[in-house]
């Protein structure tokens, strides 16, 4: 098992929660609507964006949470 991956398997749901709940609002949004199952086509129709937006905004929030989640577990 790599660094990368032990990383991943010590992050706490305390841990991951407040690092989605630190997202700033658009991409937090496309986020937790991916996260239920939601399709780039009906994300962008709910939100009023491009399916490129989504896209955008959901890589954003990817990079974000990993940059927050590996400095909690490195701390």
């Amino acid at each position: 098992m790599g660094d990368e991956d032990r990383t991943w398997t010590t992050v706490t749901r305390e841990q991951f929660m407040r690092a989605v709940e630190s997202l700033p609002a658009e991409p937090r949004a496309v986020f937790e609507l991916r996260t239920i199952g939601a399709a780039y086509d009906q994300i962008a129709a709910h939100l009023q964006i491009s399916r490129e937006a989504v896209g955008a905004r959901l890589r954003l929030a990817r990079a974000l949470l990993r940059d927050a989640l590996v400095g909690a577990v490195q701390a």
